[in-house]
């Protein structure tokens, strides 16, 4: 522990405990990215300073901006030693994640998610993106090392970490491309009720509000994935009332500190993380996770 002063020492002591010196030195090292603050990102954000991550902060529109300033003035009170800076930017193609170990962003639709996760793809960059509607919220986990591959050590035992294991996290256009999911099925078994409904969700024009209009787009997703039975005329209505429900808070509290641990155990790269989506079901309390698969 001899890269912490004595008063940081005492602040981490029970960080330093569960996750060891070398975890915590490599959390203090690290740099996140933090895009558009709201929502399940704002409770991420917060873990993540209480943990000692560096932090910039980025607003994607002008009213983000007047947010992510008080959110700025909130979080740098929660740790004394933190180091947490706001940049203005105010799209994806403008804001510069070089220099960042993890972006970790609100995305409002899968073609701003689809942007994002290639250009992390190119600069060998951490990804965690998220969306939230009414009762469900979804995170996309793209990781990498700086190295290349996303590398760490899974917990065997009390005290015990296996010897490093590699795992390869496609980006989000492999999964999301019509001829891909014939592999996801190999990869998890038959394709997850979760994983589609995302894809709906999140794929949908939100201006198009409509039931009949989602139902349409819903058909036509569900047929070029071969999946046209999945979902039945209730679960649909059941979707289509989430995509266009508020934020709810204590949904934002709970999938916030998931995401809180996955960027806990990516950057720490202690731990199994998220491969790719972590889904989250408010209504049934439920929490899908798809874990890493070593190579």
């Amino acid at each position: 522990m001899a890269d912490f002063t004595a008063k940081k020492s005492d602040l981490y002591d029970r960080q330093i405990r569960l996750w060891g010196s070398e975890s915590q030195n490599l959390l203090q090292s690290s740099k996140v990215l933090f895009l558009r603050p709201v929502g399940c990102v704002t409770e991420c954000l917060k873990n993540t300073v209480l943990s000692g991550i560096q932090v910039t902060i980025a607003p994607m529109s002008a009213a983000d901006g007047l947010y992510a300033n008080n959110v700025v003035a909130e979080v740098k009170q929660l740790n004394p030693y933190g180091n947490v800076e706001s940049v203005d930017t105010m799209s994806i193609e403008d804001t510069v994640i070089e220099g960042h170990t993890l972006v970790v962003a609100y995305c409002t639709d899968l073609e701003e998610l689809s942007k994002l996760s290639a250009r992390c793809e190119a600069a060998k960059i951490s990804l965690i993106g998220a969306c939230q509607f009414g009762f469900r919220a979804c995170s996309f986990v793209q990781l990498h090392s700086p190295s290349g591959p996303h590398t760490y050590k899974r917990e065997i035992g009390k005290d015990k970490l296996s010897d490093p294991v590699t795992t390869h996290y496609p980006p989000l256009a492999a999964i999301l491309n019509t001829k891909d999911w014939t592999t996801l099925k190999d990869r998890w078994g038959p394709v997850k009720h979760e994983l589609v409904a995302w894809n709906l969700i999140t794929c949908y024009d939100v201006k198009n509000s409509d039931l009949a209009s989602f139902k349409i787009h819903a058909a036509s997703k569900l047929a070029s994935l071969e999946l046209s039975s999945s979902f039945s005329d209730s679960e649909l209505e059941e979707l289509h009332q989430s995509q266009n429900s508020p934020t709810i808070f204590p949904v934002s509290a709970v999938f916030g500190g998931l995401m809180g641990q996955e960027v806990i155990k990516s950057l720490s790269r202690k731990g199994d993380c998220a491969n790719n989506i972590l889904y989250f079901d408010g209504e049934k309390a439920g929490t899908v996770r798809y874990p890493p698969i070593p190579k």
